[in-house]
């Protein structure tokens, strides 16, 4: 056996009779660590460099290998912001829909909650209804800041909650506000009827209206004092003896005014009305209303 020696001290152990066969191709093999002997059981001399690379190389080497993995390119990031806007735009219309349902079931539970505090009220009252003073003052709330201008004069929503009669009976002055309450156009400054004068509902107060018989009497400080209905008068042809309906009911509000129209049922504008026998309803008033507005009433009309 001969040994040849390479660069660096490495060793390499091979035949002397390959040694003349070696020599010219010593230039050319890779050094060798010390200490290491080939041999046809050992692993070579690669592998040994590769088992022995230092972790930190190899995870490097496997977040480089990560980083050319694909991502969203933009037309993609496009197709799904499409997509999103139009489940967005088939969902959004039913959602109003649901919203505007919700708020008529509200308004109905609202009515027909003040229809019982009426009766409640007429039993304490030898049958009489509520007497007080202002459209607004039957019941509700003082608002932080009343309007009182303009055609909101005799509202009287400066009344204390105290003073309006069937707070006592309801419980919950909140069930004077409709959700859908829009304001009024004849006082388009308050954002809402609740906000403004503290009662979303309208009764007809101190005297008759386009075919509706007062309900409620006036305690003389605002118009001259008038009696209220009674509970057997009501008694005559309760089903469609309006009692109350949302504010924009009467019919001197301009009906294309967006602030007059809270309620959307089937496409067309209509008032939750609360009748004598406390069931409510979404009514939507004859056109010609406006021209009425000093007839009397009539049990036999479609309302008195």
């Amino acid at each position: 056996m001969q040994t040849n020696r390479l660069p660096n001290d490495g060793m390499i152990l091979i035949p002397a009779s390959l040694g003349r066969a070696v020599a010219p191709l010593r230039g050319l093999l890779p050094p060798v660590p010390l200490g290491v002997v080939a041999s046809s059981s050992s692993c070579t001399t690669a592998e040994k460099q590769t088992t022995n690379l230092p972790l930190l190389t190899r995870h490097a080497s496997r977040l480089r290998s990560r980083a050319r993995e694909p991502g969203f390119t933009l037309i993609e990031l496009l197709v799904v912001i499409a997509i999103i806007a139009i489940l967005a735009a088939m969902l959004l219309p039913a959602l109003a829909k649901a919203k505007q349902k919700a708020h008529r079931t509200q308004c109905v539970s609202n009515q027909h909650q003040i229809g019982l505090s009426y009766h409640m009220y007429a039993e304490d009252a030898n049958d009489k209804y509520p007497v007080h003073d202002g459209w607004a003052t039957v019941g509700g709330q003082r608002p932080t800041t009343p309007y009182t201008a303009s055609y909101a004069a005799d509202y009287a929503g400066a009344e204390w909650e105290t003073n309006r009669p069937l707070n006592r009976y309801v419980g919950n002055k909140e069930v004077f506000h409709c959700p859908a309450d829009k304001g009024d156009a004849l006082n388009p400054t308050p954002k809402s009827c609740w906000e403004g004068w503290g009662n979303s509902y309208l009764v007809e107060w101190a005297g008759d209206f386009a075919r509706v018989k007062a309900v409620t009497g006036s305690g003389g400080k605002i118009y001259a004092a008038t009696q209220p209905i009674k509970g057997s008068v009501i008694a005559r042809k309760p089903s469609n003896k309006l009692i109350q309906a949302d504010w924009p009911w009467h019919a001197n509000r301009a009906i294309t005014d967006a602030r007059s129209e809270w309620h959307n049922v089937r496409g067309k504008r209509s008032e939750a009305v609360l009748f004598g026998d406390s069931h409510v309803e979404f009514y939507k008033f004859p056109a010609d209303m406006e021209n009425h507005l000093n007839d009397p009433p009539d049990v036999n009309y479609l309302f008195w």
